[in-house]
C-alpha cells in the first residue's frame, strides 16, 4: 500500500493577537490584497464570535451584579486602547487609520 501524501492545512485567513485585554485581528491573505471573501468573512465572524464567547463564558455562571461588571470592564479595557480612539476619530473624519500599534 502507497502512502497518501501528507497535507498541511491551508494557512490561517486571520491571525488573532491578543494584549492587555486587545484582540487584535490581522489579515494574512496577500496574494489577494486580503479582499474579503466569502472564506475571509467566515474566518472574520469565527474570529469575532470566539472572542465575545470569552467574555460571555466568564459572566455566565456570575450573579448578575459581577456578570454587568466582567462585561463593562471588558468594554473598558476595550475602548481605552489608544487605538480604539483613532479608529473612530479616523472612521469620523473619513480618512485611513494611523495605528499605534502597527
Amino acid at each position: 500500500m502507497t502512502p497518501s501524501p501528507s497535507r498541511e492545512d491551508p494557512p490561517a485567513l486571520v491571525r488573532r493577537d491578543a494584549q492587555g485585554g486587545v484582540a487584535t485581528l490581522t489579515l494574512q491573505s496577500p496574494a489577494s490584497r486580503n479582499a474579503l471573501s466569502l472564506a475571509m468573512i467566515e474566518a472574520l465572524i469565527s474570529e469575532f464570535a470566539a472572542i465575545g464567547k470569552r467574555t460571555f463564558y466568564r459572566q455566565i455562571e456570575a450573579p448578575l451584579a459581577e456578570a454587568y461588571a466582567v462585561a463593562s470592564m471588558a468594554m473598558v479595557e476595550n475602548l481605552a486602547h489608544p487605538d480604539a480612539g483613532e479608529g473612530v476619530t479616523a472612521f469620523l473624519d473619513k480618512r485611513e487609520p494611523h495605528w499605534e500599534d502597527a
